[in-house]
């Protein structure tokens, strides 16, 4: 495996670390809104949208990789 296939499985599992956060995020940010606590509950809202943000830009950076030119391909064609 190398390096660039190996960056990928790490993003991969970095997405899905975050799907699990997002999913607590929103769990407790609901528990804590139907238990009057709507300061607590939006902040976690808040949380939740910059795991998003983050989540988006890890998608960014596997397709940045899908489309970068694989090491050592350029001086092939010299």
């Amino acid at each position: 495996m190398d390096d660039k296939e190996r960056l990928r499985i790490v993003i991969m599992q970095m997405l899905e670390h975050n799907d699990v956060h997002l999913k607590e995020y929103e769990k407790w940010a609901r528990f804590a809104e139907t238990n009057h606590m709507t300061d607590a509950g939006a902040l976690l809202d808040k949380a939740g949208k910059y795991a998003e943000s983050a989540s988006a830009v890890l998608r960014q950076t596997l397709n940045h990789l899908s489309l970068a030119e694989p090491a050592g391909d350029s001086e092939k064609d010299m």
